[in-house]
């Protein structure tokens, strides 16, 4: 679909075996590289290898677990974020952007996850209309032209590269942690909203786009070993407070405790004037509550906006 309607992407090849997608990586020569797995992965079906034995083993892993089709592509290098608009065919509103943080570690390291932490907005990106018309009109009426006009919510993965804005994903929904941290900021009825959105039938032109007046950020709290291999089944306390807003995830009620049941715990949230005051918020709440060592979180969420908000 990106090709057909001239949307910015990486280089990709598809591959329906093991032995053909090895051959090709090996043939390459490059690193990092990124190994897709093509189906539901809960989040997890993307490595980014950056040894081509850790390419060559994910390819056999992903094929031996059940995958019948994978994609190898070309990696991207700079700033991630997220676009979501709310959209009815050709007519779309563009929500603020937001930026998750999909590395397990602080300063982006280790593997790949379903997300550890998001904040909105992102002051250091400033070509929110190139995202517009490279990328969301172009999707959006290249499917209307083929008779399949989309509706409901769309999550643009996006990367801002030296060589302009690049598609990473697409989602067909609100995303995960960014949605925690999106939706308390923002400063309209979100139900009115997409009501009046699918009565419109005249394409809003320029686009709406949607600010808010406050600031949201998000910090996943996982288990030891997630995203390979997380513990489960320890007790975690988690106190409700004025400031914050606790999303629950794997976790399980008994006698009025919690028990981690999953990779993902929860997503403590703060929304405030500054992402600065959010981003405390949060973690003095995370460091009152004491965690137990069958836990870990990022302590550097929201930070790329801070150092450029600082540098401004």
């Amino acid at each position: 679909l990106m090709q057909r309607a001239n949307i910015p992407t990486a280089m990709y090849w598809v591959f329906q075996n093991p032995i053909d997608a090895k051959r090709h990586v090996e043939s390459m020569g490059v690193l990092p590289i990124v190994i897709k797995q093509d189906g539901l992965a809960a989040g997890k079906g993307v490595v980014v290898a950056t040894q081509f034995k850790e390419a060559l083993d994910t390819i056999d892993i992903f094929f031996e677990n059940g995958c019948n089709k994978i994609v190898v592509e070309s990696f991207l290098t700079g700033e991630e974020f997220t676009l979501t608009c709310l959209v009815n065919g050709q007519n779309f509103i563009v929500l603020p952007l937001s930026q998750d943080h999909k590395r397990a570690f602080d300063g982006d390291q280790g593997p790949n996850t379903g997300g550890m932490g998001a904040y909105s907005p992102v002051p250091q990106i400033q070509e929110i209309d190139d995202a517009i018309d490279q990328i969301v009109k172009p999707l959006l009426s290249q499917m209307y032209l083929e008779n399949n006009p989309f509706v409901g919510f769309l999550y643009v993965g996006l990367m801002q590269t030296l060589q302009g804005m690049k598609v990473i994903e697409f989602n067909a929904r609100l995303g995960d942690p960014e949605c925690e941290v999106l939706l308390p900021i923002l400063d309209f009825d979100l139900i009115e909203t997409i009501d009046q959105l699918l009565k419109t039938d005249t394409v809003a032109e320029p686009p709406i786009v949607l600010k808010s007046e406050r600031c949201g950020v998000g910090v996943v709290i996982a288990a030891r070993g997630y995203p390979e291999n997380p513990q489960t089944g320890f007790a975690i306390n988690l106190q409700n407070e004025s400031k914050i807003l606790m999303f629950y995830a794997g976790v399980k009620s008994i006698d009025d405790k919690y028990f981690s049941t999953s990779g993902r715990i929860a997503v403590v949230v703060s929304q405030a004037k500054t992402i600065g005051e959010a981003q405390q918020n949060v973690y003095q709440y995370i460091e009152k509550i004491n965690l137990p060592s069958q836990f870990f979180y990022r302590t550097d969420i929201a930070q790329k906006a801070l150092i450029f908000n600082k540098n401004q």
